[in-house]
């Protein structure tokens, strides 16, 4: 009687065992109150691998975009990175700065007030071209091809970097020209600028944060030690391509690998894009307005092996298809990046929501 009992005993033990949800990590899928299926990710545990637990992912910087300057109001969603990068500054056609509407009223918001000491503010300047009739070009390689090959329009364009940050009291300059590579093999005149760039920064005491494509021929430039390199890890796909995730492990292990002898950090992307039927992308997408999305048409949300969100949904022109990530995804992504570190990680986010 005493060994029966026992045995049963035993067996109840082995069946919760078994019974138990989540314990890879994976999750497990149900509908919500809309009938939307959802893999649900568990935090704690988004990725398996064979890391050195003495390795660690730091969560560096996340940018704050003028178009949503809410973002500014929750300190939640901020407090657990130590930089902010205030995006940002773009040019007019005569090379000045140009402050987009609603940038002041973000910058306003990040007083001393809001923010703990450990937080250190950065305000970006992007290549981006407004027009006068109210247009713009994003990503202008004619901008960046006028300043690095001419030294007078180089040095009042850093001048005005440095004024600029002061004006609003931060604690430094973040670069991020794009588009470089469509610039006629001008990588020797951009490291140059950085150069003197950061020789500026350092004279003013600020810092100098420095983002660089994937596309960067970082094996053959010569980079001054100093600024802080940050690796856009989040092109994947996109406005350049047809339906897919911005981020997979092959991508991420050999965007590391390419970039690891500068000792950058690694700038992931929540959100994602809205693809229409003959392959081009509609519309980009923040995780909250692709989950919304996703519950307006009834669409089934499934968690791809790479950590990306993806549905699809079907419209009188075709097929829509629409890959984001959310707070899990990027989880992923990071424990990926470390799975090949040699050491501590720094993961930056593209962007507060």
């Amino acid at each position: 009687m005493k060994d029966r009992f026992i045995l049963t005993i035993l067996m109840l033990i082995l069946l919760t065992a078994c019974g138990r949800k989540g314990d890879t990590g994976i999750g497990t899928s149900g509908e919500d109150e809309n009938g939307t299926i959802v893999q649900n990710v568990h935090s704690e545990t988004p990725y398996n691998s064979d890391q050195d637990d003495s390795r660690n992912i730091i969560k560096k910087a996340a940018w704050c975009v003028y178009w949503d300057p809410d973002t500014a109001d929750d300190a939640d969603k901020y407090s657990q990175y130590s930089d902010l990068v205030i995006f940002g500054c773009i040019y007019s056609e005569d090379y000045k700065i140009y402050i987009p509407e609603k940038l002041d009223e973000l910058t306003s918001k990040f007083s001393d007030g809001n923010l703990s000491d450990k937080h250190e503010i950065y305000i970006s300047f992007i290549n981006d071209i407004i027009h006068p009739d109210g247009s713009s070009t994003q990503k202008s390689a004619d901008f960046i091809r006028d300043v690095l090959t001419d030294g007078e329009l180089s040095d009042m364009i850093i001048d005005d970097m440095i004024k600029q940050a002061k004006s609003i009291g931060s604690d430094g300059i973040e670069l991020d020209y794009e588009n470089i590579h469509k610039c006629d093999d001008l990588w020797d005149e951009y490291t140059g600028f950085v150069s003197e760039l950061y020789s500026r920064t350092v004279s003013e005491k600020m810092k100098l944060r420095v983002v660089l494509p994937v596309s960067t021929p970082v094996d053959e430039m010569d980079l001054p030690e100093g600024p802080q390199y940050v690796v856009m890890c989040y092109n994947l796909y996109g406005n350049h391509s047809g339906p897919g995730p911005k981020a997979d492990e092959g991508f991420l292990k050999n965007t590391y690998n390419k970039f690891k002898s500068i000792d950058a950090d690694y700038a992931l992307a929540n959100g994602g894009f809205e693809w229409g039927p003959d392959g081009k992308t509609i519309r980009s997408l923040t995780s909250e307005s692709a989950k919304a999305l996703a519950e307006e048409k009834g669409a089934g949300v499934k968690r791809e092996d790479n950590g990306a969100l993806s549905y699809s949904f079907d419209s009188e022109e075709g097929i829509h298809t629409v890959y984001y990530g959310d707070e899990y995804t990027v989880d992923i992504w990071s424990n990926m990046l470390l799975e090949n570190a040699d050491g501590d990680i720094g993961i930056d986010l593209w962007r507060l929501e």
